[in-house]
């Protein structure tokens, strides 16, 4: 049995380009991530350059509305750019993902609340 994935047909609707850059963006910090991994471990924390190459990457605004200054991707591009992430990093696959996730609540609220939280949405963590 063949899965297809959005890689296999290019021209898939569904697929932005954003999108397909956002996970190439993340597979391109899997080096830093892996050679960052085990004193972000020891720190117990991310460290300073892999959350600056991560918010440079847009990581944390995924799921943020294009209104807000963020991304608007799916869930669908969420999770591959959290398996990118993961695959060198499960820790902080995992922070970037909570993050986002954060950062697109505002979004839910009221509009005098949207108003007043999409300046506060860090580009950073």
């Amino acid at each position: 049995m063949h899965v297809t994935s959005r890689d296999d047909n290019p021209d898939d609707m569904f697929t932005s380009r954003t999108d397909t850059d956002l996970v190439a963006r993340a597979k391109g910090l899997q080096p830093l991530l892996r050679r960052r991994a085990a004193q972000g471990e020891s720190d117990r924390a991310v460290t300073e350059e892999v959350v600056e190459a991560m918010a440079q990457a847009g990581v944390f605004r995924l799921l943020t509305p294009r209104r807000y200054g963020g991304h608007q991707t799916d869930l669908r591009t969420l999770t591959e750019v959290s398996e990118a992430l993961g695959t060198a990093d499960g820790s902080t696959a995992w922070v970037g993902m909570i993050i986002s996730v954060t950062n697109c609540s505002p979004a839910c609220s009221p509009t005098r609340l949207r108003r007043r939280s999409s300046e506060l949405i860090p580009t950073r963590a």
